[in-house]
């Protein structure tokens, strides 16, 4: 049974392509680009790294089949008194140079496919943190708005309070200057906030 951590899981996968030849193109064999191979898919987290783990071994298995290919070139037109000039096994030799041929063709697709994983990874990522991002600047916007209002208030009653003798009668009119001011700084506030364009057009 599959771990729940996993977004997929294959066992036993084949794929092989045919190789034709002659006039009729007719089958005469298949490369095995993949044989029995089982895989699990990652979480996220994990699947970065690992496609670029699955790149890198891939390279050096690219390096390996070019290597390849420069032998048997040089078997299939090296010096004949050196290797040989034998016609048929200069045919078995190029047979095999083909098949290396397309096995490198396969591999530098399966290399794209990879590329295109990561580059997808990486939109995934930046997606993620523009949002992270729209989400800050909009707590950061609506606690400049309440900071205003927590901080206006407390200015106009420090101010107030120390020179000024104030009476019971007083009250009404110093409680209409808090709250004016409080809302006249706040509207302000919000006001220069929305013109500054701080508010996110999307969150998400």
């Amino acid at each position: 049974m599959a771990d729940e951590g996993v977004l997929l899981e294959v066992s036993g996968l084949k794929k092989h392509f045919p190789i034709r030849r002659g006039l009729l193109k007719r089958n005469v064999g298949h490369v095995p680009a993949v044989d029995g191979i089982d895989f699990t898919l990652a979480p996220r987290e994990t699947l970065g790294p690992q496609i670029y783990n699955m790149k890198h071994a891939l390279i050096v298995y690219l390096d390996a089949l070019w290597e390849t290919l420069d032998v048997l070139h040089d078997l299939r037109y090296g010096d004949a008194e050196l290797i040989t000039n034998d016609p048929h096994i200069l045919e078995r030799v190029g047979v095999l140079g083909e098949d290396v041929k397309q096995q490198i063709g396969l591999a530098e697709h399966l290399s794209e496919v990879l590329a295109s994983g990561l580059e997808v990874m990486q939109t995934i990522y930046n997606n993620q943190l523009q949002t992270l991002n729209n989400r800050l600047a909009l707590v950061m916007t609506y606690l400049t708005v309440l900071g205003t209002a927590i901080l206006v208030p407390n200015t106009i009653a420090t101010v107030m309070g120390s020179p000024f003798d104030l009476t019971p009668g007083d009250t009404g009119w110093y409680l209409g200057l808090i709250i004016g001011s409080t809302l006249i700084a706040t509207a302000l506030v919000f006001w220069w906030v929305r013109r500054a364009k701080w508010f996110p057009k999307k969150v998400d």
